[in-house]
């Protein structure tokens, strides 16, 4: 099988598995409650309200999740010969992907420290992955041959960035779980750098 073929698979089987973890989080979201029909709107609305916090969990988790499929799209469209090494990193990633489900589940039920700390840290691990995959790729000459050297920075700093945000709330959790999950707020203008960025680059490939 051509290294090409190996990429296109694994775009696949990722896309696969991250289509799955998106499934299981809105299986989580429902009613806590039994027999919904027989409830009056008084109680309706009250079981809606309880599951606010299984709401946010949902769409916090979503937003991650699709910030990392955005970012794993990006680096191998750049990424056209893989290798062992890459197919298995790529594979702690789904690893990991397959926990977000589950302490998004915690999250929606705990917001103290050790949901905070055990989502953030899920993931770290997964930005530290996605970190690594680049890395290697871009030291080991497999990146696509007419990449621009500022392209293939920006690229990686952006990891960085959301590696950074939720390294650093680990630690803030233990003094406030809040403030930690805040934090996590950052990874907007960075989804935002991310697409203007590639914006700008497949704009910039266009034109030459």
């Amino acid at each position: 099988m051509t290294e090409k073929a190996n990429n296109q698979r694994l775009i696949v089987v990722s896309d696969s598995v991250i289509a799955v973890a998106v499934t299981l989080l809105v299986l989580d979201v429902r009613l806590p409650v039994e027999d919904a029909g027989s409830l009056t709107d008084t109680a309706l609305w009250s079981a809606i309200l309880a599951t606010l916090p299984r709401i946010y969990a949902y769409l916090l988790s979503f937003v991650v999740v699709a910030l990392f499929w955005s970012s794993h799209h990006q680096k191998f469209a750049l990424i056209p010969r893989v290798d062992g090494v890459i197919a298995g990193l790529n594979i702690v990633f789904l690893l990991l992907i397959g926990l977000v489900p589950f302490v998004t589940a915690i999250l929606a039920e705990n917001l103290g420290v050790v949901a905070t700390v055990a989502y953030a840290g899920v993931m770290t691990a997964l930005a530290a992955t996605v970190m690594l995959i680049w890395s290697y790729a871009s030291a080991t000459d497999r990146l696509r041959r007419d990449l621009e050297a500022g392209r293939r920075r920006r690229i990686f700093w952006l990891s960085v960035g959301t590696f950074a945000i939720f390294l650093a709330s680990i630690p803030m959790a233990f003094l406030n779980p809040a403030a930690a999950r805040y934090l996590w707020l950052l990874l907007a203008p960075i989804s935002i750098a991310r697409y203007v960025t590639h914006r700008n680059d497949a704009a910039g490939e266009g034109a030459s």
